[in-house]
């Protein structure tokens, strides 16, 4: 009996850390999630998140497979998981982000037992605990990105490793190559670490041995392993040759995302903003072979030959950018892709204002844990590598708060193992100065900028701007999923009023202008619904005619802002286009005009948008000639017929 008590208090102590690591971390993502779900970007993501969710839907119900002929674009374990919790489990937005809250939570696990291998109990239990309440976590947690869904895959594949090494358990081995192989196909470039690292270990022990038993072993666990990794890549190249008979092992967005980080400082590459200026950015392979339709892989090498034409021409610059990410990733600013994570982690819950922990403070600690105190185990030579290796991978592309955050478990560990340390020799009254006085330097490095890697005054408003912006589109896609019109008007009017906001920020984005001017015309085309219902009286439609009318006038405006800012951009050209046949058709059935003055008004529209539309026909590869023909055709109508009723 005393020997079962014995029994379960062993097994109570060691499952006071997993619980406590893991309610910490979950309520701090509990609180985050609550306060986030009130917010319109929480149901209707935008950017890469809009993206990923869509795929997964059309996955979930079955279009994605008959519809897609091109190999993924992006890394698809994500939209893959995604649209399998969609498909036997809910469609909840609500469930699935608290199911990518409880992941991250366990991700907090996975990096105590990763840290146990390679540093004391408290250190892993420090570490685990800060990676609880590091708000860039808690952020990602809560976003519908791969990010949390990578680092599980990558803390798998440490922790299977370490096992295997400690071991030599051929089964661990077997499970560190799928692991590796999984978080591969949420995010690549964690290849370039698996297949360096691991290999050469593997090698150097054959090596250590000196005799060809040792090296057959070596060889067999080399091929274990390396048909472990592949085993999980096999089935997206099989499905990438059947749809093109070409050779892609995950995606094809290689090739575009290593010459936005290395493409001519002129260019700009890495700030173009999604949206036209990005398609027509990406449609430039098709461009420039416009007698042939490019395949994926053509797509990838078009970019990848294009951005080492650059490096061949301009090696110094290409040096110099890649010394300016080096600095970046090494810097307190999270740099933001697509979305600026410092303008909605304060909007999306209180949480995000408490002390959490961020780069700037973990940074200090981890590289002086690198460094201090030694020796260093093998198994943190390990994690060494995997800090410089995959940091490299990041810095050969371009470096983003999202890309940098799997650093983020493997560098709180260090700067764990560093705290203590520090606290020890506290203890002993020995100040430890010249690890003092590394940490004052490199935290005022890292928060100062002295490399001036920041985004500028001007970028920072034009960031601003695409936040607004973006959060308005949220809250007019909310708008247009409301059951009841008079909910749906006040959605439109909240968005276009957010979207003001967004262009005062920044007055040269023309998006929130054609936005403004297409929410203004959904709310004309309500305000015609009330109209032509019997149960309105004729006194109040005479006023709802006037509300149409200014509604398309305010669309027509802000569509020529539009226009005249981003001449090239074919929505606002479009948009007006439309803008002007609604106004015709709207004055057309008012009575309460002048026939002559609604005759000269429609004329001078329809030849306007005649001409506004042949600009667009003349251009070259858009997908849309048939609607641009079509309205082009029904504003001729339109013209004819008001000409044929002044006739007679």
């Amino acid at each position: 009996m005393a020997a079962k008590v014995v029994i379960v208090q062993t097994h109570f102590r060691r499952a006071v850390p997993f619980l406590t690591i893991f309610l910490f971390a979950f309520t701090l993502r509990l609180i985050y999630l609550q306060g986030y779900r009130h917010y319109p970007l929480f149901a209707f993501p935008q950017v890469d998140a809009e993206t990923y969710l869509s795929q997964a839907k059309q996955m979930a119900d079955g279009h994605f497979f008959q519809t897609n002929r091109f190999s993924f674009y992006q890394p698809p374990l994500y939209p893959v998981l995604l649209a399998a919790c969609m498909y036997f489990i809910t469609t909840q937005l609500y469930w699935i982000h608290l199911f990518q809250m409880i992941l991250g939570s366990i991700n907090c696990l996975l990096l105590y037992q990763v840290g146990k291998y390679c540093f004391s109990p408290s250190a892993a239990v420090l570490a685990a605990l800060a990676s609880g309440c590091y708000w860039p976590l808690i952020y990602f947690d809560g976003e519908l990105l791969p990010s949390t869904v990578a680092i599980f895959f990558i803390l798998l594949f440490m922790l299977f490793w370490l096992k295997f090494i400690k071991l030599s358990n051929r089964s661990a081995l077997f499970l560190s190559g799928v692991s590796l192989g999984f978080a591969a196909i949420a995010i690549p470039n964690i290849l370039l670490f698996g297949w360096t690292v691991c290999p050469i270990a593997i090698l150097s022990s054959a090596v250590r041995g000196k005799s060809p038993i040792h090296w057959i072993d070596a060889l067999k666990r080399l091929l274990i392993f390396a048909a472990a990794s592949i085993l999980p890549l096999a089935p997206i190249s099989l499905y990438h040759w059947h749809l093109e008979r070409v050779f892609v092992p995950i995606s094809h967005n290689g090739g575009l995302n290593f010459y936005i980080g290395n493409s001519p400082k002129a260019e700009n590459a890495v700030g173009i903003r999604p949206g036209e200026e990005w398609d027509h950015f990406i449609q430039t392979p098709q461009r420039e072979n416009p007698q042939s339709v490019l395949s994926s892989a053509a797509f990838s090498m078009y970019w990848y030959k294009k951005s080492w034409q650059y490096i061949h021409r301009q090696p110094v610059e290409f040096v110099k950018n890649f010394i300016r990410k080096l600095f970046r990733l090494l810097d307190a600013y999270e740099t933001k892709r697509n979305m600026d994570i410092y303008f909605f982690r304060q909007k999306f819950s209180t949480l995000m204002k408490w002390p959490l922990l961020g780069f700037g403070v973990v940074l200090p600690l981890s590289l002086l844990g690198l460094v201090w105190p030694r020796p260093a185990n093998p198994y943190r030579i390990f994690l060494t590598w995997y800090l410089c290796i995959y940091g490299f991978s990041v810095i050969i592309f371009f470096v983003t708060a999202r890309y940098r955050l799997p650093l983020t478990p493997v560098l709180l560990l260090f700067a764990a193992h560093a705290f203590l340390h520090l606290l020890q020799r506290l203890r002993t009254k020995r100040l430890p100065w010249k690890q003092i006085a590394f940490l004052t330097a490199t935290s005022l490095w890292i928060h100062l900028d002295p490399a001036g890697v920041r985004p500028s005054q001007a970028e920072q408003k034009a960031s601003q701007a695409e936040s607004w912006y973006y959060l308005a589109r949220s809250i007019g896609d909310a708008a247009n999923h409301q059951d009841d019109p008079a909910d749906r008007v006040t959605g439109w009017k909240n968005a276009i009023q957010t979207m003001q906001v967004s262009a005062q920020c920044d007055s040269s984005f023309a998006y929130p202008l054609t936005f403004i001017g297409i929410y203004s015309v959904q709310i004309a085309k309500q305000l015609l619904k009330d109209f032509v219902s019997q149960e309105t009286p004729v006194v109040e439609k005479k006023r709802l005619l006037g509300q149409v009318a200014a509604h398309l006038a305010c669309a027509e405006g802000h569509y020529r802002q539009a226009h005249a800012l981003a001449p090239l951009q074919v929505s606002p050209v479009y948009n007006l286009s439309l803008a002007l046949f609604y106004q015709n058709i709207v004055d057309f059935n008012n009575p309460f005009l002048s026939p002559d003055l609604v005759r000269a008004a429609i004329v001078r529209r329809c030849d306007e948008i005649a001409l506004l539309l042949d600009q667009l026909l003349q251009q070259k590869y858009l997908n849309d000639l048939a609607k641009y023909t079509e309205l082009q055709f029904k504003a001729a109508m339109q013209r004819e017929q008001v000409l044929q009723n002044a006739i007679f």
